[in-house]
């Protein structure tokens, strides 16, 4: 899983604070679309908070946002989405990264998700056949045999559903 520091709100500059809360709409938003949908309302309603925090800061500030300003939601997704592993999911405190941590590797790269595969210098396509979190590990067929693969060579197909808010 990816290094996070986690940071209270009230010991951060304004900008800091709207940047994390930037990055937690979408960490919120991507949950709400990869768990399963008995999950989906709630963190539906963590998204509608959260932007209306970001709309109400920035309205007050003249600063462009996610929600405004193109570049700067291409920005904010690229912050977020890496290249191979895991996304930079925001997390409240340890408790949430110990819990939410590991149902965000189970949803991420759940079975049958559509997957790049970084082997031998060459990028395959094909889909998880199981996802082995506590290894940070999938395993996928790659021509005709089942092969694990480390989460650090693993890209998930991202959709427009999973990026378009």
């Amino acid at each position: 899983m990816e290094s996070t520091t986690i940071t209270k709100s009230r010991d951060l500059a304004l900008s800091d604070y709207y940047s994390i809360l930037q990055l937690e709409y979408i960490s919120y938003y991507v949950r709400s679309i990869i768990y399963p949908d008995r999950y989906a309302e709630k963190y539906n309603r963590y998204c509608i908070m959260k932007k209306e925090k970001i709309d109400k800061i920035g309205n007050k500030n003249g600063l462009p946002s996610i929600f405004n300003n193109k570049s700067v939601k291409d920005s904010y997704i690229e912050k977020f989405i890496n290249p191979y592993g895991m996304p930079n999911f925001e997390y409240r405190d340890e408790d949430s990264i110990k819990m939410m941590g590991k149902w965000d590797k189970v949803y991420w790269f759940s079975e049958g998700v559509s997957v790049k595969i970084r082997e031998d210098g060459n990028m395959v396509c094909t889909k998880v056949v199981k996802n082995i979190y506590d290894d940070n590990c999938i395993v996928a067929e790659v021509n005709g045999v089942m092969k694990k693969f480390g989460y650090e060579f693993i890209s998930r197909i991202l959709s427009d559903k999973l990026i378009e808010f």
